[in-house]
């Protein structure tokens, strides 16, 4: 795992700041932690879009490339 990114930086800064959840994906983690096919991609996103609207208010941080942790 590299550095964190200015982005989950800010993503952290701003639901600690508003006092909500904040959760973390990436695109390349929906395909990596399946066989890869587009219907697997679809569901993780959609259990991450439900898991944030559960507890809406809630921030959802959606990496487009890179593959880490929002988390420590």
């Amino acid at each position: 795992m590299g550095t964190r990114s200015w982005e989950v930086d800010l993503s952290r800064s701003l639901a600690k700041s508003a006092g909500i959840p904040l959760f973390s994906t990436s695109v390349s983690a929906w395909f990596a932690n399946e066989p890869g096919y587009l219907d697997s991609a679809i569901k993780q996103i959609d259990q991450v879009f439900a898991e944030a609207a559960a507890v809406a208010p809630a921030l959802l941080f959606i990496d487009e490339g890179r593959r880490h942790s929002i988390e420590g």
